[in-house]
C-alpha cells in the first residue's frame, strides 16, 4: 500500500495526515501544514493540541453528527476556530421507520450499506449544501484545515477526495491516499466494532466478520462516490462546478492558497 499523505503520529489523534508534498498534475504540490485530516479529537492531550496549535490550525471543520459529538466532543485547538458541519441529514436518520431500514441492511450486507452512504453524502441535498460551506472555508481560512469525522476515513475520505480533486491531484494518487487510511486503522479494530455495533443497535451481523466494512476503507466504496459522479455529471470537475458552484476563479484562488 502507497503512503501519499504524511502521518502525524500524535498517540491521541487518530489517522492524522497532512497532506503536505502530495503533487499536481501542474506541476505544484500541496503545501505543508495546510491541509489535515484525521479522525474525531474527543481524546486529544494537551501537548497534542499545542502541536497542532503551533501549524497553526486555523480552522477545524468536523463532519459528524450532534449525537456522535455528543458521545465524545472535540477537544478544541486554542486559537482556531470550530465549525459544525454533520453530512448527514439527521431529521431523516432520526425517524424510527428510517432507523430500522437503516438497521436492516445494515445486517444484511453492510458493504452495501456503507456504498449507500458513499452515494447520499454527494447527493444529498442537505450534504450538497455542507460541502459547499467546506469549501468556502477553506477559500476564506487564514491557516491551517483541519478536517475530520469519528474515523478519519469516510466522510474525511469524500472530502480529501474532492479538495485533492480541485487541486488537480492525479486520480491514481488520491486513490491510493484514500486506502492509506487502512495502514492505520487495525489497533483500533477491536474497540470501534463494539462501537459500531452499539450506535446501530445491531446485535449480530448475518455475514462473519462483517462489521470490518464499517472499519475500514475499500476499494468498492471509492468506485461507488466515482460512478455516482460520473452517471449524474460525467467526471468529478462537473460536480465540483455545477453541483458545488465552484468557478474557475474560486478554484484558482483554492489551488493558489493550497498548492505552492
Amino acid at each position: 500500500m502507497k503512503e501519499v499523505s504524511v502521518f502525524l503520529d500524535l498517540k491521541s489523534i487518530h489517522n492524522l495526515r497532512d497532506l503536505k508534498g502530495i503533487p499536481t498534475k501542474d506541476g505544484r504540490v500541496i503545501k505543508e501544514g495546510s491541509l489535515l485530516r484525521c479522525g474525531h479529537l474527543g481524546k486529544a492531550t494537551k501537548e497534542d493540541l499545542e502541536t497542532l496549535q503551533a501549524i497553526p490550525v486555523s480552522d477545524v471543520v468536523d463532519f459528524r453528527t450532534s449525537w456522535e459529538k455528543q458521545e465524545m466532543p472535540d477537544q478544541i485547538i486554542a486559537g482556531s476556530t470550530y465549525h459544525e458541519l454533520p453530512m448527514f441529514d439527521e431529521s431523516k436518520l432520526s425517524s424510527i421507520q428510517n432507523a430500522q431500514e437503516i438497521q436492516e441492511v445494515v445486517a444484511k450486507n453492510p458493504i452495501d450499506a456503507m456504498a449507500m452512504v458513499y452515494s447520499e453524502t454527494l447527493t444529498n441535498p442537505h450534504s450538497i449544501e455542507q460541502w459547499k460551506v467546506f469549501f468556502k472555508i477553506l477559500l476564506e481560512s487564514k491557516g491551517a484545515v483541519l478536517f475530520h469525522c469519528t474515523q478519519g476515513k469516510d466522510r474525511t475520505g469524500l472530502g480529501a477526495i474532492l479538495i485533492e480533486s480541485l487541486l488537480g491531484v492525479d486520480p491514481a494518487m488520491i486513490f491510493d491516499d484514500y486506502m492509506q487510511t487502512n495502514l492505520y486503522l487495525e489497533k483500533q479494530e477491536n474497540v470501534d466494532s463494539k462501537a459500531v455495533q452499539s450506535a446501530l443497535h445491531v446485535d449480530h451481523f448475518e455475514q462473519e466478520g462483517s462489521v470490518n466494512p464499517f472499519l475500514c476503507v475499500c476499494p468498492q466504496y471509492y468506485q461507488t462516490a466515482m460512478n455516482v459522479i460520473e452517471d449524474h455529471w460525467q467526471n468529478i470537475d462537473h460536480y465540483l462546478e455545477q453541483v458545488l458552484g465552484i468557478d474557475a476563479n474560486m478554484k484558482k484562488q483554492i489551488q493558489d492558497k493550497f498548492l505552492k
